[in-house]
Order: structure tokens, then sequence, then C-alpha cells
């Protein structure tokens, strides 16, 4: 019964463990595509159904393992749609299909309503959540920046931006830059045709085990050299973005690297490094405009393997004590009751003081 029972103890020390890790990323996190269903958006809503079509077919079990729900928030001018909400990602898609082809709406003036759509969607998304705005123009109701910015450093979403041909189409929208630059974000500003690829390749960005090495924007455009450190990482991914933006890898060795591309268009580039060699890593970048430049990396599996080992060094240590106590508890309890009753009294404590 006393062998159950350490078992049983040493058990519950690693569950409760584990749940405690568990919690800081909270409820399962939210795939949002807020969008802009105004005419001008009828082919960026097209190319969206098609690529998240793709995703559902070539890569559905990375969303399970990423997303527990998704969110679908709908603007336009003069309102914001209500945000429609399912676990299903089949589901998912048939909200964008029925937005394709039955809500669109005319637009009164250049300017949208994106930013209250986030405002909005930000109440309803889990933590560490990724969001996607698709949009055409600049948004209205810029004072909402500054309680956008306060929810998104309690939730810690990443939200970026896909902005095609519009009204204001290359301006630097500010208010889009301070989110995208807040949350570790992008700013794809592309053609309506690269819409779908744009939003297949985001895909990469999903995955939960990314974390953030540099994240720079840059106000005008020029050419840069920036540098970081590489130390037990499985997987880099560089993303810049800007008018006609250019990018240069080398690695420790002073030898360029191409990695494997997964944006490369005129305004944007992104690209995956694999297994990349310890030491000083170099990146050329350039652009004609305002550009931004987010490079993320995902820790080797021997790192990861090297907490799990101490993690379980450290279970079964906390349970060998606890098995300990438990046998040994009449003569701990003994020992005490033994210390306490020889104790000195009060004025013989003084008396010796």
């Amino acid at each position: 019964m006393k062998i159950n029972l350490c078992y049983l103890t040493s058990f519950l020390v690693c569950a409760l463990q584990i749940k405690f890790t568990l919690s800081k990323s909270g409820e399962p996190r939210t795939l949002a595509f807020i969008v802009d269903v105004t005419y001008s958006m009828i082919v960026d809503l097209e190319h969206i159904k098609v690529a998240f079509e793709a995703i559902l077919k070539e890569i559905s079990f990375e969303l399970d393992q990423n997303f527990g729900e998704y969110l679908f928030m709908p603007f336009h001018d003069p309102a914001i749609g209500f945000p429609l909400i399912t676990e299903n990602k089949t589901e998912f898609l048939e909200i964008i299909k029925m937005h394709y082809g039955t809500a669109l709406h005319q637009n009164k003036d250049c300017e949208e309503m994106a930013l209250p759509a986030l405002y909005a969607a930000l109440h309803f998304v889990t933590p560490y959540s990724h969001i996607v705005i698709y949009t055409d123009d600049n948004s209205k109701r810029t004072d909402l920046l500054e309680g956008i910015l306060n929810i998104t450093a309690i939730k810690r979403p990443k939200v970026s931006f896909v902005i095609t041909p519009g009204c204001n189409f290359g301006a630097n929208d500010v208010e889009y830059e301070k989110i995208a630059n807040r949350t570790g974000g992008q700013i794809y500003e592309i053609t309506k045709k690269n819409v779908s690829s744009v939003t297949y390749a985001l895909h990469e960005h999903w995955k939960s085990e990314w974390f953030e090495l540099k994240s720079i924007d840059f106000s005008y455009g020029g050419s840069h050299e920036i540098k970081f450190e590489v130390q037990d990482l499985s997987k880099i991914l560089v993303s810049f973005t800007g008018k006609n933006a250019k990018v240069k890898i080398t690695d420790p060795n002073g030898k360029q690297e191409a990695g494997r591309s997964i944006m490369n268009m005129q305004n944007v580039q992104e690209i995956i490094l694999e297994n990349p060699i310890n030491g000083i890593w170099k990146l050329e970048i350039s652009a004609l405009t305002h550009h931004r430049l987010r490079v993320m990396a995902i820790e080797s599996d021997k790192h990861s393997s090297h907490y799990f080992a101490f993690f379980a060094a450290y279970c079964i240590v906390i349970g060998l004590i606890l098995c300990f106590c438990l046998y040994n508890y009449k003569f701990f309890s003994e020992c005490f009751v033994k210390c306490w009753q020889s104790r000195p009294s009060l004025p013989q404590w003084l008396k010796c003081r």
C-alpha cells in the first residue's frame, strides 16, 4: 500500500508540474481572420478561400495541433459584423465561402473599419492567438489604437496585415505599423493575385514553438546589416517586407545561405533555414521605402530533451523525498513529539539567555 502511495505521490507531483506549464498559455489558441468585405475585396476573398482550402487539405493536422478555435470577423464601411466563432475548421471554411458569395458591401470612402473590427475581435480571442487582417485601405477610428495596444499587451496575440491595392496602397499607415511591431506580426503589401500565396505561407508562422530573435522596423528606405546569434536552433524564419525587398543571408563561416523560400515577391521575402549552425549570422537587407524585419526561431530537439531530462529528474527527486517521508512518518512524528516535549520553558530559555 505504501509503495502504491509513493507511486501515486510521484505521479501527482509530475502532473501538477505539467499542468502548471500548460497553464502559461491558457486556453487553446484562436486563429482569427478579420476581413474587409467591401466589393473591392472580392478577389481577395476568393484567394483567402482557395488558400484555406489548400491548408485544410494538406496540413489539417497542424491546424489541430496549434488552434482550438477559429474566428471570422467581417467589416466594411460604416460597420463591423459579429464575430463568427467555431471549433471546427471545416465550418470556418464554410463561413469564408459564405462571405465571398453573399455578404459583400459597397464602401462609401477610402477608409474602412479595420481597427474597430480588431478592437472587437481582441475581446474574443484567447491569449497567444494569431490574427490576420485583410484590407485594401487605411482604417477609421485611429483613436482606438491605445486600447488595442493595451489589450495586445495582455493577450499577446500576433497580428499581421495583408494589404492589397486600394485608395492608399503603399502609404505608411502608422496604426498598422505600430500594432504589427508591438505584437511581432508583419505587414504584407502585395497584389491581389498573391493573397492566396501569402495566406498559405502564413501557416508556417502558426506553430506555437516559434520565438522572436529580432524585430526591427525602419521608417525610411535604405540598406542595413543585421547580426544575430544562433545557439541550438532547429529552424529560423526570416521575414522581410518593404518596397523592392531584398535579403542576403550569410552563415558564421561566411557562406551565403539560400534556405527554403516560402514567400518570394517584389515586396516580401520570407525564408526558412533548417538546422542552422551555431554562431553569429548576418543579414544584409535593403528596400526602397519603410520596411520591416522579423526573425523567429524554434529550439532544437537537443535543447528540448535537456529540459525534459531535467524536468524528469526533478519529479523523481521530489517523489523520492515524499516516499521517504511517508515510509518513515512514525519516526519523524516521534522525533517531533520528543523535541517538542523536551523544549525549554520560556523562563528557562530567558535564564539561559
